[in-house]
């Protein structure tokens, strides 16, 4: 029999057969493995342990948070810095970083896990210089060990997630995070079914084994994988890599190009849009939930994300990888931003708490194609970034967000208290109401900054060849791997452009109907509004989409007759056409529900909004059929690249 001739990838200089492809992705499994279990274990149960000493919330932050920050802005960029620079014949540049700090990750475990007999011994030998507490030192001997702990996991945290940029074909990149999000849901969810609830009356059991289990996963990653190896840094980029002239050759070097300028505001404008998360419960509380109701619409929620990033993780990741990753980030974190304008009614209505239960649960459920920009964001970096300083350019990222974000969280938190008091503008508790309006702009700036870096990828040479700006170049750029985009079909986008008709014709459609409903009900306020408001936008909405379709359709056609015009792509259209037809559904519940309920003016006037909204949805359309057709000149690879 003759033997199988297995086809070949190459990254970084590495060659690959598929077995051995999956055979070095199974080696970084186990290191996420080890990861997800062994770095997770110290922010999960220390803090069990810090409640239960005494602890105060106060000091509990800033254990287990203000300093991981502080670290996590300055020693993550130092060691990101260097392991971009360093070269280990036996090692690559990464593996070191997480080899020569596992005996001190180890150490910090062994720390927690005997932190009473530790606290013991010094009280012992404090007792004839101080009075100090046995609680008070085993607070300190815990505190310590976080502190070890998070110091040493800046080395691992920083350069793991930078291997596969270095080991893995780009081709397959989303679809490796696809199956590292999967296993790393179902050990999470392993460890939190069968383990989670020993957290206190067996705490050192658990650090135990989690010194044992990282020793030996982390330690076989090490050692059994191979990274490619790089050429040595020249004898200018060593000495520019070395005190102040290493500050300032990251500065100079990470903030040379619009390109990365854009990419880092669009992490700090993310960072915005987070601050405002930790006031979604008590929003959800003043539009008349209970804790109860709240907790099981998180639990429904939780339970079909998890459902919809499997399905995603196993298989939408191959069309990710077919249609390319930076298309599919960049044109559905645009369209994403429909469901915060959706939100932002809220501000406006205020429904009966049922039909918010409701709504909001449905309108969650259609954001779950939101859910393909999560597989698809890392491979996205991947291919912006350049490689060679890839780890220094995350971390100028995640300074950046960090800065930003804790400036704008404490700015909410001063313009939150100014909207609740008597002093302010007295709003009380339906001042939370107002986060929505503050996510949704700080989205915008996201959104914004994304299009910008999504330009300059194109015009740098896109999809096909693209150069990452690199002053440390002769050249001034990085020829980076390239991976083929599927050029658009002009059937699949035909067949997504008449879901979006039937989606916006049924709008009008509904708005009719649900306004003869009022009529029928004695309902004339809801009557009137949607005869004098909620239908009238949503036709303008519809005139304002056919004038627009026409051009797209026109192209389509011209395409299926074989001539060589540009069309839209079908894959960001069909997931943006589902996501619209769905909607539709969710909007109609809860009009529905709000009618039902005889509401006066408030299922009208959402509606009237939510057909507002379709105009932005609209003129979104236009703005990634501009910007796609740019990414359509760069889809062809030239003919000297590798595929």
């Amino acid at each position: 029999m003759a033997k199988r001739e297995w086809k070949h990838y190459q990254v970084s200089g590495l060659d690959y057969t598929m077995p051995k492809l999956l055979a070095t992705m199974a080696i970084i499994f186990c290191g996420s493995i080890a990861m997800t279990l062994c770095i997770g274990m110290v922010p999960r149960i220390v803090p069990l342990k810090l409640k239960e000493i005494g602890v105060s919330s106060t000091l509990m932050v800033f254990i287990m948070s203000t300093l991981g920050q502080i670290l996590n802005m300055t020693v993550c960029p130092w060691v990101s810095f260097k392991s971009d620079r360093y070269r280990s014949k036996r090692w690559g540049r990464r593996v070191p970083f997480i080899l020569y700090t596992l005996p001190f990750l180890c150490l910090s475990w062994a720390i927690l896990a005997m932190y009473q007999y530790e606290a013991e011994l010094l009280h012992k030998l404090l007792a004839p210089l101080v009075n100090v507490s046995q609680p008070v030192l085993a607070v300190f001997v815990l505190a310590a060990g976080v502190v070890i702990f998070k110091f040493f996991y800046m080395f691992v945290g920083s350069v793991f997630h930078y291997i596969p940029n270095d080991v893995i074909p780009p081709q397959f990149l989303t679809r490796y995070y696809g199956v590292i999000s999967i296993i790393n849901s179902g050990v999470t969810a392993g460890y939190n079914y069968f383990f989670f609830e020993y957290s206190l009356s067996h705490f050192s059991t658990l650090l135990w084994c989690t010194v044992i289990f990282y020793t030996v996963a982390m330690g076989f990653m090490c050692f059994a994988l191979k990274e490619p190896r790089f050429p040595e840094p020249t004898t200018e980029e060593k000495r520019s890599s070395k005190g102040l002239r290493g500050v300032l050759t990251f500065m100079k070097e990470s903030f040379s190009h619009p390109i990365y300028w854009y990419e880092f505001a669009k992490t700090a404008c993310a960072s915005i849009v987070s601050a405002g998360t930790i006031f979604i419960v008590f929003f959800e509380q003043s539009m008349g939930l209970s804790l109860a109701e709240i907790g099981q619409k998180s639990g429904i929620n939780s339970l079909c994300f998890m459902l919809a990033g499997f399905v995603i993780a196993s298989l939408g990741t191959y069309f990710i990888d077919r249609w390319h990753p930076v298309r599919v980030s960049v044109f559905l974190l645009m369209f994403g931003t429909l469901l915060y304008f959706y939100d932002c009614k809220w501000f406006f209505f205020k429904p009966e708490a049922r039909v918010f239960w409701w709504s909001s649960l449905l309108m969650t459920q259609v954001s779950f194609l939101m859910r393909f920009t999560g597989p698809a964001g890392m491979p996205t970096l991947m291919r912006i970034l350049p490689k060679s300083r890839f780890g220094q350019f995350c971390s100028a990222r995640a300074i950046c967000g960090s800065l930003v974000g804790m400036f704008f969280a404490l700015l909410l938190g001063v313009v939150m208290d100014f909207l609740k008091s008597d002093k302010g503008l007295g709003m009380g508790e339906d001042a939370y109401r107002f986060v929505y309006i503050w996510q949704t702009a700080a989205y915008i700036g996201v959104v914004f900054c994304y299009l910008k870096v999504y330009q300059y990828y194109c015009k740098l040479g896109g999809f096909g060849g693209y150069k990452a700006p690199a002053p440390w170049s002769e050249t001034g750029y990085e020829k980076m791997e390239v991976s083929q985009a599927v050029e658009a079909s002009p059937f699949w986008s035909k067949m997504a452009v008449y879901g979006i008709d039937f989606a916006l014709f049924a709008t009008v459609a509904i708005n009719v109907f649900w306004s003869f409903y009022a009529k029928k009900h004695d309902l004339p306020q809801e009557h009137k509004i949607y005869l004098m408001a909620a239908l009238p936008v949503s036709l303008i909405a519809l005139v304002y989409y056919l004038a627009v379709r026409m051009k797209i359709m026109k192209n389509i056609q011209r395409k299926l007759r074989g001539e060589d015009v540009f069309v839209p792509h079908h894959g960001v259209l069909f997931l943006v056409m589902i996501m619209r037809v769905l909607m539709l559904g969710a909007l109609a519940v809860q009009a529905y529900l709000a009618l039902k309920g005889g509401s006066q003016g408030v299922a009208g006037g959402m509606s009237a909004f939510e057909s507002a909204v379709d105009v932005i949805f609209v003129t979104m359309i236009v703005i990634f059929v501009k910007l796609d057709k740019l990414g359509a000149a760069t889809d062809k690879i030239e003919e000297t690249q590798e595929a």
